[in-house]
């Protein structure tokens, strides 16, 4: 394997990593970090053997866009962020989470160990190209959505029940954006040959998502830093 094309692959998801343990000045041991980053890892086996069997359906919904939809919910945005939520899990619960950041900063480094083998697979296909795209859209939305995913269990675990706690907006929210992200660009996808307007709506559509996700990871990590003094 090409090292340039590895470094250009999980070069951006360890620099994002790298940022989340930074922004959290009570930082979190090394090898729990370690560890988090590395679940990640198995989440990518975790999604490819529960939804393989799904993948190879020939799923014909009648319409772009519906087929884009069962794509990006059914076959991306809920196995992957399930995932990614049974394997948090335990580092929410360990005894080293134990404050709303720390949340953030395991959510992330799952979601960015996932990130970290997808980006390897998709550079591996589609060369290094695809590895600098990714940089800027697919790897700040996994770390979005595991960050908001943590922040929401860390807090239940620590203040209980309550708005914007517990497993249901865990889960939900970070469906929703993942979800709502991939929807526009796979719906491009199954239209085959699309102009160039079409392209950059959809494209649009993607990036709104992921902004408004990023703007409120930056939000929380900034308020959640300045409380930690």
């Amino acid at each position: 394997m090409d090292p340039t094309l590895v470094a250009v692959a999980i070069g951006p998801p360890i620099a994002s990593a790298v940022w989340f343990y930074r922004r959290d000045r009570e930082r979190e041991p090394l090898g729990a970090v370690i560890s988090a980053f590395a679940a990640g890892l198995l989440v990518v086996a975790a999604v490819l053997f529960a939804v393989g069997r799904f993948a190879q359906m020939d799923v014909d919904l009648g319409h772009p866009w519906l087929h884009g939809a069962y794509s990006a919910f059914l076959l991306a945005a809920i196995p992957e962020e399930l995932a990614k939520y049974l394997f948090l899990r335990r580092h929410i619960r360990s005894r080293h989470c134990d404050e709303p950041m720390d949340g953030m900063v395991y959510g992330a480094l799952v979601s960015l160990g996932f990130a970290a083998v997808e980006n390897v697979l998709y550079v591996l296909q589609n060369g290094a190209w695809s590895g600098v795209f990714r940089a800027f859209t697919a790897v700040p939305m996994h770390a979005s959505c595991g960050a908001l995913m943590g922040l929401a269990l860390a807090r239940v675990k620590l203040h209980g029940p309550g708005p914007g706690r517990g497993v249901l907006p865990a889960l939900a929210v970070p469906i929703v954006i993942h979800g709502l992200y991939d929807w526009p660009l796979l719906s491009l996808g199954e239209r085959g040959e699309v102009d160039g307007g079409e392209a950059l709506a959809a494209f649009g559509l993607s990036m709104v998502v992921l902004a408004w996700s990023v703007r409120r990871v930056r939000r929380h990590s900034a308020a959640l830093r300045a409380m930690q003094g």
